[in-house]
């Protein structure tokens, strides 16, 4: 009986393991992984542009709107969202995990620069948003994203 008993609990354990690791997802976390120049470079080049590496492929669009190359220290984020920053134009690798934005003119000597980049950039799937605490290691944290700052030549 106790032999019976014991198979019995040994399976019914396993079952329950089996099943609750069905719900766990093997998906990586959602980050960005670098910001170039780095938060705090000084001496970049005017003529620099500005690098964002994810984790997975964006969706473009959502990256886009949730960036801005600012002049001066902010802060606090742009209220009227990133269309108050500097012109220029995006490009992206194949896969859509890295962002370059070009400024369309040089930038000015000597003088500050914030990148602002807000959570709620979505993967190419639409599947994940960017969250704050995924953006973090890349410069400092306001409410609602990151700044990385810089200062040109």
């Amino acid at each position: 009986m106790n032999n019976k008993l014991f198979i019995l609990i040994t399976i019914l354990l396993i079952g329950l393991f089996t099943i609750g690791c069905e719900n766990e997802t093997d998906e990586p976390d959602l980050n960005i992984l670098s910001v170039t120049p780095k938060d705090g470079s000084t001496g970049v080049a005017k003529t620099v542009a500005i690098q964002v590496d994810f984790s997975e492929s964006m969706d473009t669009e959502s990256c886009e709107s949730r960036f801005g190359l600012h002049e001066g220290e902010l802060t606090e984020m742009p209220m009227m969202g990133m269309m108050n920053g500097l012109d220029g134009s995006f490009h992206w690798n194949s896969d859509s995990t890295m962002m370059t934005f070009q400024p369309d003119s040089m930038l000015m000597d000597s003088t500050m620069y914030t990148i602002c980049l807000m959570e709620g950039m979505q993967t190419a799937d639409h599947d994940r948003t960017m969250m704050l605490s995924n953006m973090s290691n890349n410069g400092d944290q306001v409410d609602n994203g990151i700044f990385t700052k810089f200062f040109t030549q």
